[in-house]
């Protein structure tokens, strides 16, 4: 649920899954980071090195998307894949119903 926008950071219900996403964009785009104190990251930071993130979040994607190209309907992974995986054709909805086991 947290890959696909939108519907994490609304689901007023249940907390832990808004602070996950919350916690899951800041930590990928740096969304909202400037909520923070500069000394607040930068203890996270040291707690918790990023370790290459940059380039190793989306190869760790399109690696697994190599194999599972199915997994990134409808969210953010099929942006990576796209751009990694020479290629690439992420499923979608029009896929899904020519796909479908009608005979028209």
């Amino acid at each position: 649920m947290n890959c696909t926008s939108g519907v994490s950071s609304t689901d007023a219900g249940r907390p832990e899954v808004a602070l996950l996403h919350v916690g899951t964009v800041m930590d990928i785009a740096g969304e909202d980071l400037k909520e923070l104190s500069a000394d607040e990251v930068d203890e996270v930071l040291q707690a918790y090195p990023r370790l290459d993130f940059k380039r190793a979040f989306p190869r760790a994607i399109a690696d697994m998307l190599a194999s599972k190209p199915e997994t990134a309907f409808y969210n953010f992974t099929a942006d990576i894949a796209e751009r990694l995986i020479p290629g690439f054709h992420a499923p979608n909805l029009y896929d899904i119903i020519l796909a479908a086991p009608f005979e028209e």
